[in-house]
């Protein structure tokens, strides 16, 4: 470490150099999907992204996007269920966006 600045690793979105003796990691944004395999609803559970608003996109396997939803996260690690009663069964993608930090999730339905 020089004057301050640590290596960014592969699970830091940021360094910010508060003084030249300390540093904050800013974890990447995440989600996981739950049941996955599902059949007509999913559970999101997100962490380390902002308070405020997130895109949820659902897409097919050729990008397609089949629903967009925007929710309203309160701390940024929250919990979302997602319905989907139009989805025949098959391989999906389910991306959440806020500002420039995306997650993209394979989505099983059955």
């Amino acid at each position: 470490m020089a004057h301050g600045f640590a290596q960014p690793d592969s699970n830091t979105v940021a360094m910010v150099s508060v003084t030249d003796n300390v540093s904050v990691k800013l974890p990447k944004p995440d989600a996981l999907l739950y049941p996955n395999p599902c059949r007509n609803k999913v559970s999101l559970q997100v962490t380390a992204f902002q308070p405020g608003m997130v895109a949820i996109r659902i897409m097919d396997i050729s990008g397609n996007i089949l629903k967009v939803e925007n929710r309203l996260l309160i701390n940024g690690d929250d919990d979302e269920i997602v319905l989907f009663f139009f989805l025949p069964a098959g391989i999906y993608f389910v991306t959440m966006q806020q500002q420039q930090n995306l997650v993209r999730k394979k989505l099983v339905v059955e």
